[in-house]
This record gives C-alpha cells, structure tokens and sequence, in this order.
C-alpha cells in the first residue's frame, strides 16, 4: 500500500478542489494586458496615394480613438477612382476572445471591380461595375457568423460576375440547375467564357439576424432575363429557403419551342416562379405554381422588374439593424 495524502484543509477530497482550481485557470479567457487596459491613444495618418493588389488608391485616411480597451471610434476612408469607400467601426477589446463590434459602411460610386481585386487574396476581381450602397453590421467575434445583425442596402452595375466566389458560385449553380441559357435567348454568357456572367444592374435589400440574411429582395437583370428573389439565406449553414421569379427579356428560343421543364410551350412563357431550397452547394430548384404562393410573397415577385441601379428604396430591419435609406 502506498502513503496516504492528506487532503487540503477545509476541502473534503482536496485533489478534487486542486483539480477544480487548475481547470478554472486553464479556461480563464485571454485578456488584455494591464497597460492596454489603461491607456488611451488617438491616431490618425493620411496617405495621398498607393498602391495594394495591383490597383492604385488615392487619399487613405485613417483615425482611431482608443480608450482603455475600447475602440471608441476608427474610420478608414479612401478613394477608388471616381469612388470612395468610408467605414466607420467600434469593438471592446477587454476579452479578446469574444469582441462585440460594430461597423458601418458606405459606398459612393466605388469600382467594384477594384474593390474586389483589392480584397481578395488571390488579387483577382470577382465582378464588375460600379457600387452605391450603405450597411450596418453588429456582431461578437466569438460566435460569427451567427451573432451577425444589421442591414444592406446595395446596388451594381452594368458588369460582369465572375464565378470565383460563394455567392457567385451558388448563383450560377441555380442559373444552371434551371437552365436558362437554353431557355431563354439572348447574350446569357460572355461569349469567351461560360464562367462571366454580364449583367445590367443588381439591387439587394438585406435585413442581418443572427446571421441569417433576410433577402427584401433581391434583384439582377441580364441581357436575357431580369430575375428577383426573396427570403432566406442561413450563413452559419448555408441553407437556402428562397422564393424567385424570372422574366424573359427576349422571345423564348425558337428552337426549345416546347420546354420539358416547364411542361409548356416557350411561346406562353412570360415570368416562371422558383423554389431554391437546401444546401447552397447543392441547391433544390423547383418550379413554382403562382397561385399556391403566399399572397405576400407572390405580391413581391410579381412587381415589374428592370430600373434596379440606383433604386432609392427604404429598407427598416427593425431590431436587426438600423433603417437604410
């Protein structure tokens, strides 16, 4: 028999406390240093011009107001071409495990084309055209994108989408799974290559809760169809439950005049109603009788498409982001 260990004192089994004690130490979430957490610093710096990704920028200003773990106020502006892109954020660094933030964006006739090649790590674009918009973002570090709240309001183009991102990727999975470059005539894809897509404008109004993006709605028109779409988009999953509805913007191939997807002839092919439902990555398509939609939800897609960019419309996301105009 080996000696026996007394436990601590005023503990009934001190192994268990001392167990207790190292797991809690172990778990302590990562802090601040104790000099971070009590000085305050403002920054600010201008650059006139540079160069990052292979594109040029002009007038970089940045400024930061920082209080004992708290940043109070950043800002980035910059100008991209004619365009100029403005954020504005705020975030409590004291458990830097878990930083709640905000951030507040806006876009005044910025190259989305540059934009993208600047962001994206491979330095390639991911569309084209011009950007407006405004967003609000409210989110904790800890539990993206889950915890994301707030809203968007965007529009684009005319340009080109360049199926090099998720959100592209997925769009051109449902462009295909639906087949509407063999139903519907006209210029679909560029003539060089089936992975651009030109458009002549998108809209989205997005309301953000609990990291699911609420489409109201979304809009994008091609040279062979303008389409809209509105509900669900889940980022934590990235399942879709998504109502939709595309119009020709030309006559309806001659060749396909009979369409087995539709069970119809092409010549009484005027706008088609679509379900999207499941994975992103392997979206469900199903086509859509109008009469058995929700009233709302068929009164939203049967609105006249076309005009998108530069639309001026309001989008209230009540708790889930500010009102965007």
């Amino acid at each position: 028999r080996g000696p026996r260990v007394k436990p601590l004192e005023g503990e009934a089994g001190g192994t268990a406390a001392a167990a207790e004690k190292q797991t809690t130490t172990e778990l302590k979430p990562r802090q601040l240093p104790s000099l971070a957490r009590q000085v305050s610093v403002s920054l600010g710096a201008r650059l006139e011009e540079g160069r990052w990704q292979g594109r040029d920028f002009s007038d970089l200003v940045f400024a930061l107001e920082y209080r004992k773990g708290h940043i109070e106020h950043g800002e980035v502006a910059v100008d991209l071409g004619i365009g100029k892109v403005r954020a504005r954020a705020s975030a409590d660094l004291l458990d830097v495990e878990a930083i709640p933030f905000s951030l507040d964006l806006n876009v005044d006739r910025a190259d989305l084309d540059q934009i993208t090649t600047m962001l994206n790590k491979k330095g390639t674009s991911l569309a084209s055209g011009e950007l407006n918009g405004q967003g609000s973002l409210r989110g904790n570090s800890a539990s993206l994108p889950g915890s994301l709240n707030g809203s968007l309001t965007l529009t684009a183009g005319p340009g080109e989408i360049h199926d090099r991102s998720f959100a592209a990727q997925s769009l051109f999975r449902i462009i295909s799974l639906i087949n509407l470059q063999g139903i519907i005539s006209g210029d679909l894809w560029t003539s060089s290559s089936r992975d651009v897509l030109p458009y002549y404008g998108a809209l989205m109004l997005a309301c953000i809760d609990s990291g699911t993006v609420r489409l109201q709605p979304f809009e994008l028109r091609t040279p062979a169809f303008s389409g809209r779409a509105v509900g669900d988009i889940d980022l934590t999953s990235a399942q879709l439950d998504i109502d939709a509805a595309t119009t020709s913007l030309g006559a309806v191939d001659t060749t396909l005049s009979f369409l087995p997807l539709l069970g119809r002839y092409g010549s009484d092919l005027t706008r088609v109603y679509l379900r999207v439902s499941g994975d992103s990555e392997k979206p469900v398509v199903e086509v859509q009788v109008p009469k058995l939609l929700p009233r709302t939800i068929h009164d939203q897609l049967a609105q006249p498409m076309g005009a998108v960019v530069h639309s001026h419309r309001t989008i209230d996301c009540g708790d889930a982001g500010d009102a965007m105009r």
